[in-house]
Order: structure tokens, then C-alpha cells, then sequence
């Protein structure tokens, strides 16, 4: 038995089969337009830098700018379509073909804006970024080790440890920026004590001479001086006690 479908069962058909290709078809904001928005345009369109006057971020900053950004079912009206079709941006990626389509298409079908929706710019790192990685105890344990790694990789080596009598020497310069007296220097070379180096560092630090030296760059900061340093250089007299305080807090 053969069966036919009357003129006006076929034109049910195809409108069901039509509407029901437009329902498929309906763009989806949030998984199709906005991901690309985010990494795309929100780098210079968002509340914080608003390139050109404009404001990507939400469906407010969108349609209630006064430049004609989107107009829901016109997409050949929307600035925000034509500047994507255009050389835009004068920098970073610029939307491909598809792209730009759904974007008129989503535009073309009411440009629907999920409410409360607020696009974010799209992180730069992904999952793979180190800041994101589980916690985890490091091969080494020592910066020694880490510092050994490098040098191998270089084909190098350290050196061999200091004598004690160049070792009180690059101390007392760094820390205080003068050498040690010879009876310094015999005084730490004949001292047997293991922890000989670690006194060594205490008397350095615990020194005035430490606090000046490294005071200074702090005083340096703040332009400190103790004359006004212009023409007549009158000298200021009372602001001893705050490179004191200084000196003395290091």
C-alpha cells in the first residue's frame, strides 16, 4: 500500500522541519559568543580600560552605551559586528570568520544577554601554570643543590671553600665596608671553635658600623641630608636623631 501526503500536510511538514532547524540553530551566549569575548576584546573594552569608550563587560555597559554597539536583530547595525569584521584590534588576535558569525547570528536572534552576566577578561595561564599545581616536596632540599644543578648544566663547579683569613675579610667588607684589624683577622684565624664563623657574623651584625653602612642606602631613599644642599648649603641641625634612629633600628 502506498501512502501520499496531501499539499497541505506538506506544508505543515517542512514549516515543523523548518522551525524545528531554528531551534537547533539558536546560538548559545555563554558556551559560543562569550568565551571568545573574554579572550579577545575584553583586554581593552572593560571597566577599567575602556578603549574607544566602550565597555564589553555587561549587558549594561553593552546596550546602555550611547554608541549603537548592538542592536538586537540587526547585526549589519551593530558597530560591535562591523568593527570585528574590520582590521579590529589594532592589537592581539582578531576574531576568525566563525567567530564573527555566531557573533551576527546571536546578534541576528534578539542578542539575548543571560541577566546578571558580567564577562571577565580570560586568564592568561591555563591549568598548566605553575601557581596551580598541587604542593609538592622539592627534589632539593639545600639551595646548594639547586645551585650545584646550574653549574653542572654549565659545566662548571664552585669553588673550593675560603681560608679563614679571606673569609673574615669578605665579611667585614660586605657587612660593614671596611677591612679587619690584623688583631681581628689573627684573632679569627687561631679561633678553633666550629662555631668560630657564626660569632664571626653576630659580632658583624651587632657592629654600629653595619648600621651605617647599610643605613644609608635606606637614608638614600628618603634623600636625607643634613644640609640643604642648595647655593648657601645652611647646614640643618636638628635631624641627627633621625639617621641615629636609623642606624640604630638596622
Amino acid at each position: 500500500m502506498k501512502y501520499s501526503l496531501s499539499g497541505s500536510t506538506w506544508v505543515v511538514f517542512l514549516i515543523l522541519s523548518f522551525s524545528t532547524h531554528l531551534v537547533e540553530a539558536r546560538i548559545d551566549f555563554v558556551n559560543q559568543v562569550k568565551p571568545f569575548l573574554e579572550k579577545k576584546c575584553l583586554a581593552c573594552h572593560n571597566p577599567n580600560i575602556t578603549k574607544g569608550k566602550v565597555d564589553f563587560s555587561s549587558a549594561e555597559s553593552v546596550f546602555g552605551s550611547k554608541k549603537e554597539l548592538i542592536t538586537p536583530g540587526d547585526a549589519y547595525a551593530s558597530e560591535i559586528w562591523l568593527a570585528s569584521t574590520s582590521d579590529m584590534p589594532d592589537e592581539g588576535e582578531h576574531l576568525t570568520k566563525e567567530e564573527a558569525d555566531l557573533l551576527a547570528r546571536w546578534i541576528d536572534q534578539g542578542a539575548k544577554w543571560p541577566e546578571g552576566l558580567v564577562l571577565r577578561e580570560a586568564s592568561k595561564a591555563d591549568k598548566s601554570w605553575w601557581a596551580y599545581q598541587p604542593l609538592a616536596k622539592p627534589e632539593h632540599s639545600k639551595i646548594d643543590s639547586f645551585i650545584d644543578e646550574k653549574l653542572t648544566e654549565a659545566n662548571l663547579r664552585r669553588n673550593p671553600p675560603a681560608k679563614k683569613r679571606d673569609l673574615i675579610r669578605r665579611a667585614t667588607y660586605d657587612l660593614t665596608g671596611l677591612p679587619p684589624t690584623p688583631e681581628q683577622v689573627e684573632a679569627f684565624v687561631t679561633d678553633q671553635d666550629p662555631k668560630a664563623f657564626e660569632k664571626l657574623i653576630d659580632r658583624l651584625l651587632a657592629s654600629p658600623r653595619y648600621g651605617e653602612r647599610w643605613g644609608r642606602h635606606w637614608l638614600d631613599v628618603v634623600r636625607f641630608g643634613e644640609s640643604n644642599g642648595f647655593e648657601r648649603n645652611f647646614m640643618i641641625n636638628d635631624l641627627w636623631p633621625f639617621r641615629d634612629y636609623v642606624i640604630n633600628s638596622i
